[in-house]
Formats: structure tokens, sequence, C-alpha cells
């Protein structure tokens, strides 16, 4: 990395010799080394903001001197020929050097390094901060277009679906103070230096009149009434979560009558169909969009037995 070129200068020195002819000639010619003085410099060209960066020039010189564009910071080795360097705001930056040779020269102008910083992506998540312990296929999403998304989730839940992309699905197992968070690459190969965490507060499903906050299985006691699998038919709900639109299916092979209850998480009713004639399948599409977000409890009933189902209703 050693700059220098060798140039040979010729001077001619006339001695003289005693020749028959009484003339003097001769030509001498004398090496001469020219050290050059303007620093190369030498890194990565591009960098992501808070990301060190080491930068170089020729060994073996004296006083050097480094200087760097605003934003940015010279860390470490300044004085010598390396350093260690960091720019804290995106855009065209740059780092430059002068020093002066063992011969006492010194260059004309400092020798500029161009160089770009890249933003440190911060990523959002977006989602519910508050959830019920139970509560299934909870979306969480974060910036899409990016690379290598990592998802990390606190011991009271588990990511259901989603990993490696933008958007996930989350049970909530364990009541109390959960977080989920997230990193990425963005488009520059930039990450951020930390991941970006979202609180979520899980409580238990509350005790409310008629409602067992038990786990998310279905067996669940409302009115004093026992769920019968035995003697109900196949009874579905869905999409699940939504946006407090959805499908309740029931299926019977026997001409049955039955009602459709949903409770919210205190056990007050917002929705009642009776006088459901089933032989077959039958789809009923129910709009309780004007409810908030929670957990509802879906009921049908067919003379002394229920069957319930858990639905997530997120805006």
């Amino acid at each position: 990395m050693f700059f220098a070129k060798t140039a040979e200068l010729k001077a001619n020195f006339f001695h003289r010799s005693l020749y028959s002819n009484g003339t003097c000639t001769g030509t001498t010619t004398l090496p001469v080394t020219v050290l050059n003085v303007q620093p190369g410099v030498s890194g990565p060209g591009d960098l992501c903001e808070e990301t060190i960066g080491t930068y170089e020039t020729e060994p073996g010189m004296l006083a050097y001197i480094w200087t760097i564009s605003p934003g940015g910071t010279i860390l470490s080795g300044a004085g010598t020929n390396v350093v260690t360097a960091k720019w804290s705001i995106a855009g065209a930056q740059s780092i430059s050097c002068i020093y002066t040779n063992p011969a006492g020269c010194k260059a004309p102008c400092a020798t500029v390094f161009p160089l770009n910083i890249y933003e440190t992506p911060v990523p959002l998540i977006t989602g519910p901060t508050t959830s019920y312990a139970g509560a299934t296929g909870v979306t969480y999403s974060t910036e899409s277009g990016m690379t290598d998304y990592t998802w990390t989730i606190s011991a009271g839940g588990t990511i259901t679906a989603g990993s490696g992309t933008n958007s996930i699905t989350v049970t909530w197992i364990t009541a109390g103070e959960q977080s989920i968070s997230v990193n990425y690459t963005n488009s520059y190969g930039c990450i951020a230096l930390l991941p970006s965490t979202l609180n979520v507060l899980v409580t238990p499903l509350p005790q409310g009149p008629g409602i067992d906050p038990g786990g998310n299985t279905g067996n669940d006691v409302i009115n004093g009434l026992n769920q019968s699998s035995d003697k109900l038919p196949e009874f579905n709900v869905y999409p699940v979560p939504n946006d407090g639109k959805f499908t309740i299916s029931i299926t019977s092979f026997k001409y049955e009558n039955y009602s459709v209850r949903i409770y919210n998480s205190l056990g007050v009713e917002v929705y009642c169909q009776k006088n459901i004639l089933v032989n077959g399948v039958h789809k009923q599409d129910v709009d309780i969009s004007s409810a908030i977000e929670g957990v509802y409890m879906v009921v049908i009933r067919s003379g002394d037995n229920q069957a319930t189902r858990r639905v997530l209703i997120k805006k």
C-alpha cells in the first residue's frame, strides 16, 4: 500500500581526463527516489447506521490526521494509519486522511474517501396489546418487503403460523404480562441493533354469569347446562378471529330445533336466534360487528343439551 515512485534523474558531470587530444568528457547517472505524499484510503464504501467500519492508509508515515463528516465518530486509531469509525446519520458521508512522509513532505490536500450510510430499521409491530388466556388466532404484523424475519414470544404464548414472514398468528396460553418481538433485514442489508418489542397484557377470561373461564376446549358450562358431545351434531364457527361477522355451521342428520346465543366475557347475551330447524347442513350468518373486541362464547342448544365455541373479535 506504500505509494512511491522512483525516477532516474540524469545529471551530467564533466570530469577532466587527459586524452591525447586534450578534451574532457564523461557522464554519471544518479538514481533519485521521489516519495508520493498523497495518501491512499481503503475501507467499506457502504455501511449501516451505527455499524463500525475500518479504514486504513499507508503505514510508516508521520502525523496522520483523519477527518470525518458530520454524524460520524472515529472510535479508535486516531493518529495511526488504521482507524475505526461509525456514523449515526444516513446519507452521503466521507472520511479523509493526510500525513507527512519520512522525508518531511506533506500532501497539498487530504484524500477524501466517499461512502454511503444506510438507515438501520426500527420494526413496527401492530396487534392487540390486551388479550385473554386461551385466545387463539391473534394476529401480529410488521412491515412487509423485508427479509430474515425473526419473531420471538414470551413463555406465556406460542406462535401458531407465519414464522419467517411479516405476519404471525399467536395463541396466548398463560395470563400475565407477556411480550412479542421481531427483527428483520431491510433492503440495504441493515438489521436493527435490537429487536422491537410489543408488551401484551393477557388476562384470565373473566368469570361472568354462566361462563366458565377454563381452557379453550369448548367444554364450558353456561346457565347450568353441560355440553353433551354425544347428543349434539357437528358445530363450527368461522373465520376465527373475525371482525364480528362470521358463520355458524351446524350439521345434523336428524330433524331438530336449535337456538344460538352469543355471550360476551361478562356473560351478557349479545345475540339470540331461536327456532332454527336443522336437517342436514345449516349455516347461520351472524353480525355482531358493533360489539367491542374480545372473546365471545357461541352456544347452540337443542333440548337440554348445548355445545359451545369461543370466538375472538378483532378489529
